[in-house]
């Protein structure tokens, strides 16, 4: 058993729910320090909306939030909810359950969609509403509901901040800056801006749209645009709502209010579709209620226990999936329509942020965690640890130390819910791992985890604390009695100050982990090689150590969700960026987390030709962009796709893995690459961790043909 420490001192006395992530920016929050002005910024963000100034200004924390979002849907959550943060006689709080029961605007704001069939959601940031791929014959907007999260607020809504805007009002301002005609050519500034969109005026507002690229128009394109005269009719067919997260910053460094914005951002869709629906068709004779929905989210962290049981997110989208069933039952209706979340796997394959160890008892791992020099954002790592041992009670036990350059700290232990100072600006927190809220399979978890802080290796303001660049150290010893595994990753990063241009993440340095191939390509984490002859594929990537390996976002390994990798047109080779699942040789943590990607769609035209052509930030144009994002966008067409050849040819609707996993299994039986997917037969584990169940042919016409790959 590891000692326990004295110095390790308790985070959770005043409050105890609240994170180590928000418990370490509330005490950075007194200097001159990222902390402080991330806070500031999140009450500028909703500014307009009392409520949520009290809720996002540090009066409740972001893990709360998502279990109170869950507590919604059902009365026994909300009471548990109530009760676990201790909120029954706060006013504020309560006015705040109250209102966020629903998200749906006043009934007359919504529009009616009786043409409509299938729903496609798209949480992004920056998508250009105006844009013609988005617009139906006439020049109207197809967009039925948009809510822009940094917008200036709208008192009169039930939103905690920004504002939306709704199809008859998009059409209105489409017409006002098109000259007073649908069919004229858009200021695409002057909408954009008065749509809330677009804020020059703010130094760091929403400014991509007045540029050539913007994530979430092409996004948008990928997942719902067409030609507004497209032939086969799917712009009438297919309704679009959307959410435009707010900027970046507002993530905070590690991405800790992330959730909070992701759950906000899918409730609003299921809710909206909902009532669009009701109001469309409420007094008719239906058998099934709803829209069927399919989302797409491509945002998400790295770092997280990647157990289903224990974070909260997937046990929120889990929820969600249920809630339409719970509306219907003891009504008129047979049945609710689906509601499906779409995620890509993520870009991180190749970043080192990930690292993966098999210890027997008293062994000890050891990590060179790199913090580079010039970073203006904190740097976070998460350590879980977890019993590999099939059918042991052994719950595991890990002592660490961390050690900044030129150093050699003792390895220490803290109970659950502690701390410890290891020096100014440098602190390890000892997670709680939380009683399963809504527990997808009920089984009690044994994990241990623990979060790694630092303050940045620079900072543009005056006595701020900062922390050395450099060869950092981290330590790991099993002093259980069983084998157990451990797991660091590296969380997302980014800068959050004002006046901080450069975030640079860390990383994990391995003498073991090769870069490159022997004739100096991307190494990934498996290899088709046929240079003998043999026409396989291998595993490249280390079996232990920094391992490219499990290192899919933390948000999409899960089975609540659809995860989407993406690959080269030209020879189906999967883009070296695109993360990898666990592996062949590694557990699942849990029957209902995600060991690899469902499918793969195309991110890239070829190696010369990177990244897919869609719409970019101006009216009627077109660029590049790469990344699985994209992927996952189509991913999302697919099963909207799906979702109205089913309805018109009176099959049942499925689920979203339903038709990605088994048209990419059927698109690699038909063999239409150079390299296959299946070597002899056996090699379906390894190459499932970079592709999934396979590779599923570009579902969108393409806009310019590139060397005829589309």
């Amino acid at each position: 058993m590891a000692p326990v420490d004295p110095q390790w001192h308790p985070y959770q006395d005043e409050n105890p729910n609240i994170s180590a992530y928000v418990h370490w920016l509330q005490s950075r929050k007194t200097q001159a320090g990222p902390g402080s002005q991330f806070l500031a910024d999140m009450q500028s963000v909703s500014r307009a909306d009392a409520l949520a100034v009290h809720f996002l200004g540090g009066a409740s924390e972001p893990d709360a939030y998502v279990v109170h979002a869950m507590s919604l849907h059902d009365d026994d959550m909300r009471r548990r909810t109530i009760e676990r943060f201790g909120i029954r006689g706060n006013a504020d709080s309560n006015a705040l359950i109250r209102r966020m029961t629903t998200l749906v605007p006043q009934v007359d704001k919504l529009p009616t969609a009786p043409g409509i069939q299938a729903i496609v959601g798209v949480i992004d940031t920056d998508i250009a509403l105006g844009h013609r791929a988005f617009r139906d014959a006439q020049g109207a907007s197809r967009v039925l509901a948009a809510w822009q999260m940094e917008a200036e607020g709208d008192a009169e809504t039930n939103l905690p901040l920004g504002h939306a805007l709704y199809r008859d009002r998009l059409t209105e301002l489409l017409e006002k800056h098109s000259g007073g005609r649908l069919d004229g050519p858009l200021d695409t500034y002057a909408f954009n801006t008065e749509a809330g969109l677009l804020n020059m005026s703010e130094p760091f507002g929403p400014h991509a749209l007045a540029g050539r690229f913007a994530h979430g128009t092409h996004v948008l394109d990928l997942a719902a645009g067409c030609d507004p005269n497209d032939p086969d009719g799917f712009a009438g067919k297919v309704g679009i709502i959307t959410v435009t997260l707010p900027s970046r910053r507002i993530f905070g460094e590690s991405g800790e209010f992330l959730d909070l914005f992701m759950v906000l951002a899918l409730q609003y869709i299921h809710d909206v579709s909902d009532a669009i629906w009701k109001k469309t068709y409420g007094q008719a004779e239906m058998k099934v209620f709803g829209y069927p929905t399919v989302v797409n989210l491509s945002f998400g962290r790295q770092a997280a226990s990647k157990n289903p049981d224990i974070d909260l997110f997937p046990q929120f989208i889990n929820r969600l999936k249920q809630k339409r069933k719970t509306l219907v039952a003891g009504k008129k209706y047979e049945k609710a329509a689906r509601f499906e979340v779409v995620m890509p796997a993520g870009n991180d394959n190749q970043d080192r942020v990930h690292s993966n160890h098999k210890l027997k008892p008293d062994e000890t791992a050891c990590l060179t965690w790199r913090l580079q020099p010039g970073d203006q954002s904190g740097n976070f790592v998460e350590i879980w640890a977890d019993n590999t041992e099939e059918g042991s009670n052994n719950d595991p036990e890990v002592a660490l130390a961390v050690s900044p350059p030129g150093t050699d700290q003792a390895l220490t232990a803290g109970e659950p819910g502690t701390m410890l100072d290891v020096q100014n600006g440098v602190r390890i927190y000892s997670l709680s791992v939380p009683e399963p809220v809504g527990t997808m399979t009920g089984k009690p978890p044994k994990w241990q985890g623990f979060l790694i802080c630092t303050a940045p290796t620079e900072s543009p303001l005056p006595n701020a604390q900062v922390v050395p660049s450099g060869a950092w150290t981290i330590k790991i010893r099993n002093m259980s009695k069983g084998n157990i595994r451990v797991r660091g990753m590296i969380q997302t990063d980014q800068s959050t100050l004002p006046s901080g241009r450069v975030g640079r993440r860390s990383y994990f340095d391995d003498k073991d982990y090769q870069r490159f191939t022997d004739i100096g390509g991307e190494r990934d984490a498996i290899l088709f090689d046929d240079k003998f002859g043999d026409k396989k594929w291998t595993v490249t990537d280390s079996d232990g150590g920094v391992t490219r390996h499990g290192s899919m976002s933390a948000s999409s390994t899960h089975k609540g969700v659809a995860c989407v990798a993406g690959y080269r047109l030209s020879d189906g080779c999967p883009t070296p960026y695109s993360a990898a699942g666990l592996g062949p040789e590694v557990a699942a943590p849990g029957e209902n987390a995600r060991r690899a990607p469902t499918a793969s769609l195309p991110t890239d035209d070829s190696r010369t030709h990177a990244g897919l052509l869609a719409a970019g930030a101006s009216d009627g144009s077109c660029v590049p962009m790469r990344g699985t994002s994209f992927a996952s966008a189509l991913a999302t067409r697919f099963v909207a796709q799906s979702f109205v050849e089913a309805l018109e040819t009176g099959d049942v609707v499925k689920s979203a893995s339903s038709y990605l996993y088994p048209a990419s299994v059927r698109s690699e039986g038909k063999g239409p690459f150079p390299i296959p997917y299946h070597s002899d037969g056996t090699e379906d584990e390894i190459t499932a961790a970079k592709l999934g169940g396979g590779r599923i042919s570009h579902p969108k016409p393409p806009i310019i043909p590139r060397l005829g790959y589309r």
